[in-house]
């Protein structure tokens, strides 16, 4: 990789970034303090059967540096197994360096996969069948120098990843010799797209359309460089086709699509839709002002049709801390969003969508106080987003999945 850093920022990222820093710190040590744990010395999760008995749920707090090493080879990652009333009933620490912490993405095509990206730029991907109740682990083996994989966020019938660097120069730098460019890669069908050097996808997801790859590029306050925008990546040329509002929003973010159609939002408010004969419509949504949609969890899918996530929101006056929302997004011909208020909800706490369990539709959520990180609680919702059960847990913001 390049020793020179993207220049480029936005600054709804940084904010997250600090302040989850701050979180996982807490996090860190909450975890040297747990109890005593059963170690199972280089072992895989890919062996472990997340099959809980009657009545418990399984805790997944994935790999951590253990005391102050940032060596993978000295991570580990905690299974806890907890009852309905959040005491723990046993811990096993997996010491397996390729699990870090995981972001899931869960599409309608495979209702029974989850796909989990780790940190660290790896070299694989994680998916966890619900059928198999097992992890398995998928390893890039085509690439011609480091993947360096920076995400697998993506929506579409093939299983994409995005890059931190050039498939075709193995460094950030572009294949012209100028800027920074990305890599979306079909790990189905082993294709490889160079993302343009001026348009540098941000944090949001990558939609797989029948012509195009559409996404989120970010943007730049200098006048000499691209503004944050809509693009089409070109699957036959690799080039942009380039959308944006005549007002200009501090970022947009891709949020889901299919076949000729997606939809993206920006952070001064708007939904916008865009097909690839080039028609865009645009919708005003107020209660979304000053809204980050890509330091949250994805869309979690309901049906083919609409998807629930949680969004984090900035204060108009800069002196309130952030707070996250719950927001419904139809798409198709009446696309829209709406705020949606569950009773469990609390304006005053911060929330992670872990899932939606694809046979019994509960979903699952992690609830915490950002500034009280060490203790949260685990919710578990119908279909209809009525609370069934609360559980306290310790180390809420390191529970990146569960299963009861």
């Amino acid at each position: 990789m390049d020793k020179s850093i993207r220049k480029k920022r936005i600054f709804y990222s940084l904010v997250f970034l600090v302040s989850g820093s701050i979180l996982l710190a807490t996090w860190m040590k909450v975890q040297q303090d747990r109890a005593n744990a059963t170690v199972l010395p280089r072992s895989s999760i890919t062996a472990i059967d997340f099959s809980p008995q009657q009545d418990t749920v399984m805790l997944v707090y994935p790999g951590q540096g253990k005391g102050k090493t940032n060596d993978p080879e000295l991570a580990y990652s905690s299974i806890v197994t907890i009852n309905m009333k959040g005491q723990v009933l046993n811990e096993r620490q997996i010491h397996d360096p390729a699990i870090t912490n995981m972001t899931l993405v869960q599409k309608t095509c495979t209702p029974n996969v989850l796909y989990a990206s780790g940190a660290g730029y790896p070299n694989h991907f994680h998916t966890f069948d619900f059928t198999k109740r097992r992890f398995v682990q998928h390893s890039v083996t085509y690439f011609k120098h480091d993947p360096m994989m920076e995400s697998i966020k993506h929506f579409g019938p093939n299983t994409w990843f995005k890059t931190l660097n050039s498939y075709k120069t193995g460094t950030q730098r572009s294949s012209q010799g100028t800027g920074f460019s990305h890599t979306f890669s079909n790990f189905d069908t082993k294709e490889n797209y160079e993302t343009p050097a001026r348009f540098e996808p941000g944090n949001s997801m990558m939609i797989e359309l029948k012509q195009h790859l559409a996404y989120a590029s970010n943007g730049s306050e200098d006048e000499q460089e691209e503004k944050a925008a809509m693009i089409f990546l070109d699957k036959r040329t690799e080039k942009p086709v380039v959308y944006r509002k005549r007002d200009e929003p501090y970022a947009y973010s891709a949020l889901y699509g299919k076949d000729d159609t997606a939809y993206f939002a920006s952070t001064d408010g708007w939904m916008i839709r865009i097909n690839e004969a080039g028609q865009q419509t645009e919708r005003y949504y107020p209660f979304l002002q000053n809204t980050n949609f890509d330091s949250t969890d994805p869309i979690r899918m309901i049906d083919a049709t609409q998807g629930i996530q949680v969004v984090q929101q900035f204060p108009h006056d800069n002196q309130n801390r952030d707070r996250h929302i719950l927001v419904k997004w139809t798409f198709g011909q009446s696309f829209s969003v709406q705020e949606i208020k569950p009773k469990f909800w609390k304006a005053d706490k911060w929330y992670k969508y872990l899932y939606i369990h694809p046979k019994t539709k509960k979903s699952y959520f992690i609830e915490f106080d950002p500034e009280h990180p060490d203790k949260g609680k685990l919710l578990i919702t119908n279909q209809k987003y009525k609370l069934l059960h609360e559980m306290p847990v310790e180390g809420p913001i390191g529970i990146d999945f569960v299963i009861e």
